[in-house]
């Protein structure tokens, strides 16, 4: 009556299906695991004490991404970044240029040819330092033909350089 290849046949289906049903609730046990690992995460994020000032934060780049400059005035910017450093070093080599002269001045046995060297040196740092103010200018009215003037106080706060370049 009973066939008995038939009945291990499906006696060995039937484990074959468990095996199969249980890795499965394992894997399902396990992406339960991990979203309630990550809705942990996330909820010890909003009850964490400086969300409201992240949040905040997120709320302003929301507002500035569409208002920050293209790639071309990004360079430009970088660029007046750059020369703006460049003019301050610039300016202090002056500082120490007129010292070393007025030193080299000062000193009764100090040559001509000495002399001549720091004067020399002076009017170099001089030169560039125009060169650098000329620079800074064409970049900056590159810069102002690109956006209007309150743009330009939030980007120049957002890059770290000083407004005062604003200034007319």
């Amino acid at each position: 009556m009973f066939n008995k290849t038939r009945i291990e046949e499906l006696e060995q289906t039937l484990n074959e299906s468990n095996e199969k049903y249980n890795k499965d609730i394992a894997a399902l046990e396990n992406q339960v695991k991990d979203l309630k690992e990550s809705l942990d995460k996330i909820l010890d994020t909003l009850e964490a004490k400086n969300f409201s000032k992240d949040w905040e934060e997120y709320q302003k780049w929301k507002e500035m991404k569409d208002k920050l400059p293209d790639i071309e005035e990004m360079y430009h910017l970088k660029k007046l970044k750059e020369l703006i450093s460049k003019k301050a070093k610039n300016e202090n080599a002056i500082i120490n240029a007129r010292k070393g002269l007025y030193k080299v001045e000062a000193d009764a046995f100090s040559t001509r040819e000495l002399i001549n060297s720091w004067e020399h040196e002076l009017y170099d740092y001089t030169q560039m330092l125009e060169s650098i103010v000329n620079q800074i200018e064409e970049t900056l009215q590159f810069i102002r033909s690109k956006s209007n003037q309150k743009d330009l106080i939030e980007v120049f706060k957002l890059y770290g350089i000083s407004t005062e370049w604003l200034q007319p």
